[in-house]
């Protein structure tokens, strides 16, 4: 289905600008239907909301508005490209963009729309942070391959530049050096992935420090300990940059009444832009979370 894309630029809670994207149905418009809902979408590190046009036509083909926004330091939001200051920031800003998505159609009054939180990656690891925020608050979400534990081995001089570098030039530039094929099994969208200029491929040494400071064990496990919303996690089996071990290990301590895991076998990193055999779960998922609003049970 065609989707129309509009967006704007919200004012987060400290002034710093976050571009934000809403796909509508075109035939909403030109037919007069309703709309069902809304899913909010929150990005992976390093990539921008831009990458989640094909995910958006397929909200749209269930008569939803997807939304999505840039996270600070990416894509076109701001302060500064390739910079956040701390985890709380990243944090309050998903927060702060889930009440503005609320507001949208109003929702908050309307019990008849779907309202829905997708993170994916690092997005995902944000969203599980804010969803144990929210409390009884909180909608369904949908957690795509999240970012618990990355998938590598982290130079010995990256480590020293993430406990040294942000005290001493926290600007200063340091690159993400990811490998292509460790995107995903799909060669187009990895080529495509290095091809985008709104993607990033260096960060601060602050931002790094933020970054891998944010997968602290405790953290994560309070975290899901945490969430009181449905929840829907689906992750890849043959993940190549986040550790699908230590995704199946935090899985159990979401509240398993309330918790649906599927593990996709074989496939990598991000599954909504794999090869079709990958894809097709991830969107027969997808949509499974829509049509049962959000429940797992």
């Amino acid at each position: 289905m065609k989707a129309i894309e509009r967006t704007e630029y919200l004012k987060s809670f400290d002034g710093t600008e976050l571009f934000f994207r809403c796909y509508s149905p075109a035939e909403i418009a030109s037919q007069g239907s309703k709309i069902s809902g809304l899913i909010l979408a929150v990005h992976g590190f390093g990539e921008h909301s831009g990458r989640y046009a094909d995910l958006a036509a397929e909200a749209c083909s269930k008569n939803m508005l997807f939304a999505c926004f840039d996270l600070r330091g990416h894509g076109k939001s701001g302060p500064r490209r390739g910079d956040a200051e701390n985890l709380h920031a990243l944090v309050l800003d998903v927060l702060f963009v889930i009440n503005h998505a609320r507001s949208i159609l109003g929702i908050q009054q309307r019990q008849d729309l779907f309202f829905g939180l997708l993170g994916h990656s690092f997005g995902g690891l944000l969203l599980t942070y804010a969803s144990s925020v929210l409390q009884d608050t909180c909608p369904p979400v949908f957690l795509s391959s999240p970012c618990y534990r990355v998938n590598q081995t982290i130079p010995q001089w990256k480590k020293f530049a993430a406990a040294a570098l942000p005290r001493i030039a926290p600007l200063a530039p340091v690159p993400i050096d990811i490998v292509p094929a460790n995107i995903s099994e799909n060669p187009e969208n990895n080529a495509a992935y290095l091809a985008d200029e709104l993607n990033l491929f260096s960060i601060s040494a602050r931002f790094g420090s933020v970054f891998l400071g944010s997968m602290q064990d405790d953290m994560i496990q309070r975290a899901a300990r945490g969430v009181r919303a449905d929840v829907t996690l689906v992750f890849a089996g043959g993940d190549k940059l986040v550790d699908s071990a230590k995704t199946r290990a935090i899985a159990p301590l979401f509240a398993k009444q309330r918790l649906r895991t599927v593990e996709i076998a074989n496939a990598g990193h991000e599954i909504f832009n794999e090869l079709p055999q990958f894809r097709e779960k991830a969107v027969s998922e997808f949509h499974r979370w829509i049509d049962a609003r959000g429940l797992v049970g």
